[in-house]
């Protein structure tokens, strides 16, 4: 097993902040890509695992020469979290500073449309707004953006593991309002062109809300949504008595989120859920991992200490770059050390 690498931008901080528009120069950005390219031979094992070195520096090379002469804060964030299509690695993710984050949270007018996508289309599935939009409608367009072009826009700067592209659509879906935000801006008003489930385009403009506005609506409009959107256990069993089933789902592997979302200690709750199972005489099992997006590799292999009968392995061995070496393919990767329970 290897370790990721997670790129903190720290970027356009003081604009986000205080709500103004940074702007940044074709030379800094240029700037900001070596560097980045440079640690990323340093520090990442698996930078070559789903291309060569040639096309890791080519694509890296393409991303410089696109650039304009003058690039916003947004335009500058894509333009580096594009590097998460290029190295492929599931570990490796380009996220805005906490500034930026914290603004999603508090004062940045967000889009008041929950959407889902199905391919290439967006249909409307949840409405904050006080706008009258019909569920299941397709979104053509969002503030003259076709969502094709968002869909390719944003997908670009999502993480992934080489070339499957389940994981960056499960986010895109889960996450478009912050992604919206990230890559193309906060608003006061989103100008939506729509088609109705029977076909009838329209065109509306809806106020942009702030995540606790978005949150309030979330709560007295969608009540059942927003019990499952914001669990009280990150480990919870459920016993199906008469099915002789139980359903056990783990929101996370992650035991600094468990223990700060939830109160839970991984390893106390597992034990006491199959001690349940067993003492219920259950005989079936369903682990519900949706939405999980993984932690701890002990954990996992704690848990499955619990299901497996036989003998197994979990992680074939711990790699690293030798930073003297990480600019030889044959010598950059040595082993390393590394802990795994089981």
């Amino acid at each position: 097993m290897t370790k990721g690498v997670t790129v903190l931008l720290f970027l356009f901080i003081w604009g986000a902040a205080q709500g103004q528009e940074f702007v940044f120069t074709k030379q800094q950005l240029t700037d900001d890509l070596d560097h980045l390219a440079l640690q990323l031979q340093k520090y990442h094992p698996n930078l070559y695992v789903y291309a060569s070195k040639k096309e890791i520096e080519g694509a890296f090379s393409d991303l410089k020469k696109g650039l304009s002469d003058s690039l916003t804060q947004e335009q500058s964030f894509t333009t580096i979290a594009s590097s998460c299509s290029i190295v492929k690695d599931g570990h490796y993710n380009v996220i805005p500073s906490s500034s930026v984050v914290s603004g999603f949270y508090t004062f940045s007018k967000l889009l008041p449309i929950d959407i889902y996508w199905v391919g290439r289309e967006a249909y409307v599935v949840k409405n904050y707004s006080d706008q009258t939009i019909p569920m299941g409608a397709k979104v053509l367009s969002i503030n003259g953006i076709t969502s094709s072009v968002l869909r390719d826009k944003l997908l670009k700067g999502t993480l992934r593991d080489g070339n499957n592209m389940t994981y960056p659509k499960w986010i895109l879906n889960q996450f478009f309002r912050a992604y919206y935000l990230f890559h193309i801006g906060s608003s006061e008003e989103f100008t939506l062109s729509l088609e109705s489930p029977s076909g009838v385009e329209q065109a509306l403009v809806v106020k942009g809300l702030t995540s606790e506005e978005v949150s309030a609506v979330r709560k007295s409009r969608y009540p059942d949504y927003d019990r499952e959107f914001n669990a009280s256990k990150g480990i919870e069993l459920e016993i199906l008595k008469e099915e002789g089933v139980a359903v056990l789902t783990l929101l996370s592997f992650e035991n600094k989120l468990l223990k700060q979302e939830y109160d839970q200690h991984f390893k106390r709750s597992i034990k006491a859920c199959m001690k349940s199972i067993e003492e219920q005489g259950i005989e079936h099992l369903i682990i519900d991992l949706r939405g999980n997006q993984g932690g701890e590799v002990t954990n996992g292999v704690f848990l499955l200490k619990h299901l497996m009968t036989s003998p197994f392995e979990s992680v074939k061995g711990f790699a690293k770059v030798d930073k003297r070496e990480f600019e030889s393919l044959e010598e950059r990767i040595v082993p390393a050390k590394g802990l795994v329970d089981g």
